[in-house]
């Protein structure tokens, strides 16, 4: 995790961005206890996000711990605030369930806080180096935990200037403009250009074949492709297939790539479209999972008809076998033996589909 601040390397006078690794070293901060919110959300759900719980259990466990980890880097300690002396209203019961899942998690907290704790009750003289702050540098919209973090630093080494630093693009272009800084006190509007540009997409995977198509594009328009960098998460499948099917060679990547269960993800889906409202996500990864009949192509353009709102899977009408298929997907079960029926009658025309009903103990 990337802290929104500078620190300057006191030896080679390199400025560079604070990481929970390198804080966490120099501080010699302990090993942080796992951050298992789901669990604890699943396992005790609380009656605010109960009955979402039951109808959307991976929707509601991600917007629960979402809301958590904003509340922990809103307190400019990491500790459990105190909230009883709010007035009662919806706001106050959402905020206490909140704080009542963060007590019943101990000492854990999210990825890359831990050691900010460390630090924030650390006395001065502990760290292994000094660790000088850059002026300037915190990010105005940081949160109350980063902004202790960066006030307690700066009160044990101090600060230094912020390196000069001069807008590599051509003058005039937007790129250039944005590398001024969006915070400048003047920015000049300006004609569009290929500096700069923002694409909305679909997905991750709809996102990698548009950066593959995308880099072969400025290849066979002259551009080296040394100069061509693509940036991604921490699961590079999707951007080593999209690249490999448009025949670009693709460096950086691990030696082997991590395996994708699309077994147990069919499967998974499949149980949560079984249940009223079914996630319009859920559907589209159902579209497009590989085990399905259907063309990829046919997959993308269905996921994206759901998307846009459209769950009828018109676009299989053409083959009467896919669109009785997609109904029965569609369907929801309202007893243990219409889901046992609609299960066996979905993976009988599965690929793998005898794999993916194994998954399904019904």
């Amino acid at each position: 995790m990337h802290y929104p601040f500078l620190v300057i390397d006191p030896r080679s006078g390199l400025q560079y961005r604070l990481t929970d690794t390198g804080l966490a070293e120099l501080s010699l901060a302990p090993i942080a206890a796992e951050w298992a919110p789901g669990r604890a959300i699943a396992e005790a759900p609380d009656p605010v996000w109960a009955e979402s719980l039951d109808n959307a259990p991976v929707e509601t466990i991600s917007a629960v711990t979402t809301a958590l980890t904003d509340l922990v880097l809103a307190t400019p300690d990491l500790k459990v605030p105190s909230v009883d002396h709010l007035p009662e209203h919806r706001a106050r019961r959402h905020l206490l369930a909140l704080v009542a899942l963060w007590q019943r998690l101990g000492d854990a907290l999210p990825e890359g806080l831990a050691p900010i704790r460390h630090v924030l009750t650390l006395p001065h003289g502990r760290f292994l180096d000094p660790l000088p702050v850059v002026e300037g540098s915190l990010d105005p919209l940081a949160p109350a935990a980063m902004q202790a973090l960066y006030g307690r630093i700066r009160d044990e080494f101090g600060s230094v200037p912020a390196s000069p630093y001069t807008p590599a693009a051509p003058i005039g272009s937007r790129l250039h403009a944005l590398q001024g800084g969006v915070s400048a006190q003047a920015i000049t509007s300006g004609v569009l250009d290929d500096s700069l540009a923002f694409y909305g997409l679909r997905d991750p995977a709809a996102c990698a074949d548009f950066a593959a198509a995308r880099a072969r594009t400025l290849i066979e328009s002259g551009v080296p492709a040394r100069n061509i960098a693509v940036l991604t998460g921490d699961d590079p499948r999707q951007i080593a297939r999209a690249f490999a099917a448009q025949g670009v060679a693709l460096s950086g990547l691990p030696g082997r790539l991590p395996e994708r269960d699309v077994i147990g993800e069919t499967a998974l889906h499949l149980a949560l479209a079984k249940r009223p409202p079914t996630p319009a996500m859920v559907l589209a990864s159902l579209a497009l999972s590989p085990l399905m009949p259907w063309s990829a192509q046919t997959g993308r353009d269905l996921a994206e008809s759901l998307m846009g709102g459209d769950f009828r899977g018109t676009i299989l009408t053409a083959t009467p076998a896919h669109k009785e298929l997609w109904d029965d997907i569609r369907a929801s079960a309202g007893s243990l033996q219409q889901l046992r029926f609609l299960l066996d009658r979905i993976c009988e025309r599965l690929s793998h589909g005898d794999q993916v009903r194994a998954r399904l103990p019904v």
